[in-house]
């Protein structure tokens, strides 16, 4: 997971040369990566919320604000199905 991520975000690999380096079908690895965020989602908000003594509900309006900070036009990384992949 660690090296798929590394090539993609890193190195500016495109998801069709990570196929061929894995000898998998890009929609394999498109499918890869987007398992990847969720679990590092997941795993952030889980940490988050433990260390900030949140609810999950408190949290989201916390991660609303911050995005609204860095990305004010609301465009980019609205959720985590949007983010961007090639």
């Amino acid at each position: 997971e660690a090296n798929i991520l590394r090539l993609h975000y890193l190195e500016a690999m495109d998801i069709k040369t990570i196929a061929a380096l894995y000898k998998a079908a890009p929609r394999t690895v498109k499918h890869w990566l987007t398992q990847i965020r969720r679990q590092i989602l997941a795993d952030t908000r889980k940490a988050l919320t433990e260390k900030l003594q949140v609810s999950s509900a408190q949290l989201d309006q916390l991660m609303g604000l911050v995005q609204s900070r860095l990305d004010p036009d609301g465009a980019r990384y609205r959720t985590i199905d949007t983010w961007p992949t090639s």
